[in-house]
C-alpha cells in the first residue's frame, strides 16, 4: 500500500522564510496566468458574441488590436492583492491547524479552512478586484477592423448609421454624437440597404437597447484609457465606500464555495491517489495531479456564480436577482457558461503551478529539526 500523502502544518513552518519566499514565487505565477483571467473577465462581461466569439478569438483579437499590453491591463493593480493572498493562505493554514483531529477528515478540514480563508480575504480583496476588472475591460471596443470578424456587430453599426441619417439633427449635435461614440461608423453602404419606416423604428429600438449601449460603452473613448487612480476616484465620487464593495456578497458566494471546493477536493483527491500510485512516486507528482483535478472541479461548479459576480462589479448592476434575470433574458441558460473554457484553461494549469509552488514553499520554509 502506498504511503499517505501529507502536507506540512502551520506549526512546522519558519514564518520568516515563508513570508519571504512565497510572495516572490506567487508574483511569477500571477504574471503567467493573468492573460487567461483577463480574457475570462471580458467574455463574461460582453453581451452575446458581438466582439469575441470565444476564448481563442478573444486572445487573437486582443493581441492583434491592443498588443501584448492589452493582455496585462490592470495587472499592477491586481498584483497589490498579493498581500491579500498572504492573508488568505495564513487564515487557511491556521483554521486547518485548529481543525486537526482524528475525527475530522482531511477533506473536511480543507473544505472548512478554504471557505473561511476566502471570506476573510474577500473583505480586503474586493475593492482591488473592482478597480482591476474595470481596467481589464478598457479597450474592449470594437474598432472597424473588429467588425470584419463579427457580422452581428456590423449589422448593429449599420443600424446606428441609418439612425443617424434619419434623425435630421443639427450639424453641432450630429458632430457631438459621432465624437461621443467609442468608434466611428464608416459603412454607409450597409446602412443604405434598409430605408423603410419600419426599418427605421427597428433601428431606433436597437440603438436604445441595453445590449447596444453596453457594447458601445464598456470602454470609454478608446483614445483615453483611464488610470487606476482615475477609476478609483470616479467610484468614490459616484458611490462612496459602498462602490468599492459592489458585489461583495456575490464575491463571498463565489470565492467562498470555490475555495472550499478547491481545498476540499484537493485533500480528497490526495487521499484517493495515495491508494493507487506506485510506492516510489514523488509526492509532488500526486499533489500536482490532485491540484489540477480540484481546479477543474471548482471551475465548472462555480462558473455560473462567477459570471453574475463579474457583471455586477463591471457593469455596476444593483442586485444579484436583477443581474441574473437580465442574463437569462439576454443569453438564456447558456449565459452561465460564459468564460467557462477560459476558466478551466486557467484553473487546471494554475492549480498545478500553485500547488507545486505552495508545497515547495512550505518544504523550503520548514523549521530545522
Amino acid at each position: 500500500m502506498s504511503e499517505k500523502i501529507e502536507s506540512l502544518g502551520w506549526d512546522d513552518l519558519d514564518k520568516f522564510k515563508y513570508y519571504t519566499i512565497g510572495p516572490s514565487i506567487y508574483f511569477g505565477i500571477r504574471f503567467t496566468l493573468y492573460p487567461a483571467n483577463l480574457i475570462k473577465t471580458r467574455l463574461q462581461v460582453q453581451r452575446g458574441t458581438g466582439i469575441y466569439t470565444g476564448t481563442f478569438d478573444a486572445f487573437k483579437k486582443i493581441l492583434r488590436y491592443e498588443g501584448l499590453r492589452g493582455l496585462y491591463k490592470g495587472f499592477l493593480v491586481n498584483s497589490v492583492s498579493l498581500g491579500i493572498g498572504q492573508i488568505y493562505i495564513t487564515a487557511y493554514e491556521i483554521v486547518r491547524q485548529k481543525l486537526q483531529s482524528n475525527y475530522v477528515s482531511e477533506a473536511t478540514r480543507g473544505f472548512v479552512a478554504g471557505g473561511a480563508a476566502s471570506v476573510i480575504a474577500q473583505s480586503f480583496g474586493v475593492p482591488i478586484d473592482i478597480v482591476s476588472q474595470k481596467l481589464m475591460v478598457q479597450g474592449q471596443q470594437a474598432p472597424e477592423s473588429y467588425t470584419s470578424h463579427s457580422p452581428s456587430l456590423k449589422k448593429e453599426i449599420a443600424n446606428q448609421d441609418q439612425y443617424d441619417r434619419k434623425s435630421k439633427a443639427t450639424t453641432t449635435i450630429a458632430s457631438r454624437h459621432t465624437t461621443d461614440r467609442p468608434f466611428a461608423i464608416r459603412n454607409p453602404a450597409a446602412a443604405a440597404s434598409s430605408s423603410s419606416p419600419s426599418s427605421s423604428q427597428k433601428s431606433t429600438k436597437t440603438i436604445n437597447s441595453p445590449q447596444f449601449r453596453s457594447l458601445y460603452t464598456l470602454s470609454q473613448q478608446d483614445a483615453k484609457l483611464k488610470s487606476a487612480k482615475t477609476i478609483a476616484n470616479e467610484i468614490w465620487k459616484a458611490y462612496g465606500i459602498r462602490g468599492f464593495y459592489r458585489g461583495y456578497l456575490i464575491s463571498i458566494l463565489t470565492f467562498g464555495p470555490s475555495s472550499a471546493i478547491w481545498w476540499g477536493s484537493y485533500a480528497a483527491y490526495n487521499d484517493l491517489l495515495s491508494k493507487f500510485i506506485p510506492p516510489n512516486t514523488p509526492h509532488l507528482v500526486a499533489q500536482a495531479t490532485a491540484g489540477a483535478t480540484a481546479g477543474i472541479t471548482s471551475a465548472v461548479l462555480i462558473n455560473p456564480v462567477d459570471v453574475i459576480r463579474t457583471r455586477m462589479q463591471v457593469l455596476d448592476t444593483k442586485s444579484i436577482i436583477a443581474t441574473t434575470k437580465t442574463l437569462i433574458q439576454e443569453e438564456g441558460l447558456a449565459g452561465f457558461t460564459k468564460g467557462m473554457s477560459a476558466r478551466v484553461i486557467s484553473m487546471a494549469p494554475s492549480s498545478i503551478i500553485i500547488i507545486i509552488s505552495y508545497e515547495t514553499i512550505k518544504n523550503l520554509s520548514a523549521k530545522k529539526k
